[in-house]
């Protein structure tokens, strides 16, 4: 039987206005939310909870004790702890650092890092209402600045005041997801980056801006990947600004200090953190099944929290020394042997000594998510073409979620190739 279109899209409608498509989507979402985002991708919304700590020095022991068996017996593989941890140099007191994104995972400790070195820090931070006292602990001893990152002008208004050498941002959106990203990703990091250059600019000295991005930016298929690769490129070109050609009064100057560049810069891609089996940690320890996708057997070699923000404030305060001048770099873990999904599951059931008829899996076929994803595709297609925005845009972030579930189910997140 044949239906006019004109007569499909009234029908749609109605069942729109009756409000039945919303309680799909409702469903759908909570189903979505509660099956991958909470329990696969828990790693991006950076939880706080009691037993973070425990969960992630679990975890870290649970990799040291597996490599302890193959990898530091094999003296030509690489490792995560020959990272260099430089001592204090005699020139640390006249650095000062911005690091944004510091109430992070990542980025409180490299504001741990650079206190424990002595140099001079301001943390970027949102707000003082939701940091917990343990974020607030790892803070202490910088100085704490509240800033909107995706302000401009409040971005300008803390380097004006502060006058920082060297940025390190360590910003992340919460959600991955189209507006999120290019807001935070890209937004938040090119207002940093611009503050810096105008500092650089004004105070006639080269700057330095260190940032955190993702080594699955290397074969991007996500919103997320794609804002982060924008902004690397903004920082590339940034980079090849001189003094000379940027402002006139630098004429002036000697000509060796009027074609140096206004900025450097350090792009640090890690594969995978310990924080992200947190949330299977948690499941663990409560009973429940562990979830995989597929065979399991996709690997990654997750690098520490504590080698990465060491690296990452060697590249901050003596990228010459790391090779890291003007470079982009893949980093993770230990890679001799990668360890697979499964694999790290069972090693958390070892960690936590849990007997193996207690032990339970979930595996979830791939094409569940492709399912989930060709689906909410094909609500924003029919929103976009009865401009439903809010239901367009939400059908939109749904299937982004659920493509970033895909995307680390099935890509390996392993650096091993020469010079990562």
């Amino acid at each position: 039987m044949f239906i006019p279109y004109n007569l499909l899209e009234l029908n749609l409608l109605k069942l729109l206005r009756m409000k039945i498509i919303t309680i799909m989507l409702l469903f759908l979402r909570l189903f979505v939310y509660k099956l991958f985002y909470v329990k696969m991708f828990s790693s991006l919304r950076y939880r706080v909870s009691i037993n973070n700590d425990y969960n992630v020095n679990l975890v870290r022991n649970m990799y040291n004790n597996f490599f302890n068996q193959y990898y530091r017996k094999s003296s030509g593989s690489r490792s995560s702890s020959s990272i260099s941890s430089s001592s204090n140099s005699n020139n640390n007191h006249k650095i000062k650092v911005i690091v944004a994104g510091a109430t992070g995972y990542i980025g409180r400790k490299v504001v741990e890092e650079l206190v424990s070195r002595n140099i001079p820090c301001i943390s970027l931070v949102r707000s003082l209402d939701n940091i917990s006292m343990k974020t607030m602990n790892c803070l202490d001893g910088s100085k704490i600045m509240i800033c909107n990152v995706l302000d401009h002008n409040e971005v300008h208004d803390i380097y004006d005041i502060y006058q920082p050498s060297i940025t390190i941002c360590c910003l992340a959106s919460r959600s991955g997801v189209k507006k999120d990203s290019w807001s935070v990703d890209y937004g938040g990091g090119m207002n940093l980056l611009h503050a810096q250059r105008n500092i650089s600019l004004s105070i006639n000295e080269v700057g330095h801006y260190v940032l955190l991005s993702a080594f699955c930016c290397g074969k991007p298929l996500l919103q997320y990947q794609h804002a982060k690769l924008k902004l690397e490129e903004e920082i590339i070109q940034y980079s090849k600004q001189s003094f000379s050609s940027s402002s006139p009064a630098s004429s002036s100057s000697s000509s060796s200090s009027s074609s140096q560049s206004l900025l450097t810069y350090s792009i640090v891609r890690p594969t995978a953190y310990f924080k992200s089996l947190d949330g299977q940690v948690e499941s663990a320890c409560k009973g429940n099944p562990l979830l995989y996708f597929g065979k399991g057997d996709c690997s990654a070699n997750a690098i520490g929290d504590e080698d990465l923000a060491k690296y990452l404030v060697d590249c901050a305060i003596q990228p010459n020394v790391v090779n890291m001048t003007n470079h982009c770099r893949d980093i993770g873990g230990p890679d001799n042997p990668p360890i697979s999904k499964l694999e790290q599951l069972q090693l958390i059931y070892n960690s936590l000594e849990i007997p193996i008829e207690k032990r339970r899996y979930i595996s979830l076929p791939i094409q569940v998510i492709d399912s989930l994803i060709g689906l909410f595709s094909m609500i924003e297609s029919i929103s976009r073409r009865l401009n439903l925005k809010r239901f367009e845009e939400k059908c939109s972030d749904a299937s982004e979620i659920a493509r970033i579930v895909r995307y680390y189910a099935t890509e390996p997140m392993v650096a091993i190739n020469e010079g990562e």
